[in-house]
Parts: C-alpha cells; structure tokens; sequence
C-alpha cells in the first residue's frame, strides 16, 4: 500500500537530498542509499555528455549536493575552473534546504 512515508520518501530521494535525511524506516534508508550512490556514478560518469548536451551548469544540477565535494573535481575538469564557486555554492545552499524541505513535506 502507498503511504504517505513513501510518497514523501520519493519525493526527497528525487530532489537529490542525502539519505541522512531520511529516518523513515530501515528500508527507505537502503532505497535513499542506493539512489544517492547512482546518481552519483550518473552525474559522475555522464559528465562529459551531460556538459555537451546542456551545457556548463547542468553537471553541477545533475550531482545535486555532491557538487560541493564528491564530484567537484569532474565539475572543474569538464565545465571549466570558473564554475568552481557556483558548484560550491549550489551544494551548500542545498545542504541547508534539507530541513526546510523535509519539515514541508512532512506537513502535506
């Protein structure tokens, strides 16, 4: 049955939020798990094309909070140093957009 729990869960996973912020239940946390480590390895691995097709700002939109560290090096390598701050910026703003998200989402 579709709860809510799991439509909120979809929800976060989706926006690219970090599995910590998801408590809901051992299973939610291994689904928020795996698709954090996927997108991951797509934004990491589809660099190069997603920069080719979308230009320089879409790497640092498809690797959602891990621009700021995880996949900051294929962000500078591919869109250029000059993205760096932005990268920075955009991983750090969502970072801190995670508790007001979740407490609206928990509201609906």
């Amino acid at each position: 049955m579709i709860t809510k729990e799991y439509i909120f869960s979809g929800i976060v996973q989706g926006m690219g939020f970090r599995p910590t912020a998801l408590r809901l239940a051992t299973e939610l946390g291994i689904i928020a798990l795996l698709t954090n480590i996927f997108r991951e390895m797509m934004a990491l691995l589809g660099t190069p094309i997603i920069k080719k097709y979308f230009g320089k700002l879409a790497p640092i939109s498809a690797a959602g909070v891990n621009s700021m560290d995880v996949l900051l090096p294929s962000i500078t390598r591919y869109s250029g140093k000059e993205m760096i701050p932005i990268a920075i910026l955009h991983g750090i703003l969502i970072d801190i957009s995670v508790p007001v998200f979740v407490s609206f989402f928990c509201n609906l």
